[in-house]
């Protein structure tokens, strides 16, 4: 248990059979930790009348009841790895001879891999943003799992990276997953400017060649279309995003408007959350993220039943943590459904399909009836617009008032060539909607400054508003 992270074995191919076994052996061992020193898993299994042996395969997990956000909401303190004295019964032979001979540095390597070193905080989507915290054991196995993960990318750059960071400089995985990942790697030279400042994020994309761009999918696309607006050329090869889902439609303009003055990159896209701690990373363009089964130990479950369903079938995404301290989960129930599921192929697991949040979809209560309208699908009928330079929709209530109807406001700001016909672009935006979701919007034109700093007001761009709940 003493040991460093940086001693963690690199992914290597393995039959599925394989995986699951060293996943199995994993998960008897992290639990055999969990269950003496976590607060609340500690708990729950004593109530479920289960020790650490009684999890002999994979499948045994599903003998855990689910954790979701209402569960450690308010008991963050409670998720966290609390060793005690009994834990020099959990250290290794050599730690604990070292200790005999020298206790101060049995003590420095106890604080690196349980001493919580900062946190960082959930996105508040649901309106509960809660702390999560890390170890410097944690940094190290991120940077180390980063950095294997990313490997191809680094070999087709030539160890050669120029890398600009664009996710905002915040309490967020997002960011620090970037600089303890990719700073880990001697060939990476990095621009860390964080989101904003678009101008300055140009002229450092030209200046220093940029050939690897990361960020939020709503903001790489707002500089795309700066890049085409200004005639950048641009060196970028790889784009890696995170923290959003990334429509398609959104996803070609980005290539396309990259292409215009420089070659059309590769967008690669990574999935993680506060409570997963690392990133999984697609390796190649819509080829599925690639899970390191020494980190996690993830599940596709139905969301009505929870119960497991079969591989290669969509459903809600559920981790285990094998190998982290700080605030740990068992069972954690993202409210991430997956489209295709999980796979095993090329010797690896993968989830292949659309990531998409529980909480993207809402019914709009209108004169007719009440109308599901998906987010997601609506900024892809907005993303594909070509008039379009940017936009927003908010969903608000007519009346100002919680029972009055609820209605759809989407504002845009027109690129230069087609303001002549503005009254045109309105007219498409209002029919294109009321097609494809049977409700007639207000469309607003708007300044394009002010649209971009209504848009980047918070951590993630928010290209879609629902202020229902604010009365």
């Amino acid at each position: 248990m003493g040991r460093s992270a940086n001693k963690e074995v690199k992914v290597k191919q393995m039959s599925l059979e394989e995986i699951e076994k060293f996943q199995a052996k994993k998960l008897r061992g992290f639990l055999r930790l969990v269950y003496k020193f976590h607060p609340y898993y500690r708990n729950v299994m004593k109530e479920n009348r289960l020790r650490p042996e009684d999890f002999k395969s994979v499948k045994d997990i599903q003998k855990l009841p689910f954790t979701k956000k209402e569960d450690w909401v308010g008991l963050e303190k409670d998720f966290i790895l609390r060793p005690n004295k009994k834990i020099i019964k959990y250290l290794g032979l050599k730690t604990l001879l070292e200790g005999i001979i020298n206790r101060e540095k049995v003590k420095e390597k106890l604080k690196y891999e349980f001493f919580p070193a900062t946190f960082f905080a959930t996105s508040g989507r649901t309106g509960n943003s809660v702390a999560c915290f890390y170890t410097r054991y944690d940094f190290d196995l991120i940077a180390n799992h980063t950095v294997e993960a990313l490997e191809p990318i680094l070999k087709d750059l030539n160890y050669n990276v120029r890398l600009q960071i664009t996710f905002p400089y915040a309490p967020h995985l997002a960011f620090w997953h970037s600089v303890f990942g990719w700073l880990k790697e001697p060939s990476v030279f990095s621009i860390i400017l964080g989101a904003g400042r678009s101008m300055t994020q140009l002229d450092l994309m030209q200046k220093f060649k940029t050939n690897a761009l990361l960020g939020m999918p709503s903001y790489v696309y707002h500089l795309s279309e700066l890049v085409a607006e200004n005639k950048v050329q641009t060196n970028v090869k790889y784009i890696i995003t995170a923290g959003e889902y990334l429509p398609e439609n959104m996803k070609k303009r980005i290539k396309e408007n990259f292409s215009k003055f420089g070659e059309e990159p590769k967008i690669l896209q990574a999935y993680a959350s506060t409570e997963s701690k690392a990133a999984i990373f697609e390796r190649k363009e819509n080829d599925g993220y690639i899970i390191n089964p020494s980190l996690h130990l993830w599940e596709v479950v139905d969301p009505k039943t929870g119960e497991q369903v079969s591989f290669e079938e969509g459903g809600m995404l559920v981790f285990t943590h094998l190998d982290f301290r700080g605030t740990v989960f068992l069972r954690y129930w993202t409210d991430d459904i997956i489209s295709k599921g999980l796979f095993y192929e090329d010797g690896s697991l993968k989830l292949k399909g659309d990531i998409t949040r529980v909480r993207d979809s809402t019914v709009l209560t209108t004169k007719v009836k009440g109308t599901l309208v998906n987010f997601l699908a609506l900024e892809n009928v907005l993303s594909s617009l070509k008039e379009i330079k940017e936009y927003q929709a908010v969903i608000k209530k007519k009346d100002k008032h919680y029972y009055s109807l609820d209605e759809l406001l989407v504002k845009i700001s027109i690129k230069k060539r087609y303001e002549k016909i503005k009254e045109e672009v309105i007219r498409k935006v209002k029919e294109i909607i009321k097609d494809r979701f049977e409700i007639t919007p207000k469309v607003k034109i708007v300044p394009f400054e002010n649209l971009v700093n209504e848009i980047f007001e918070k951590l993630k761009g928010s290209r879609v508003v629902d202020l229902r709940n604010k009365l």
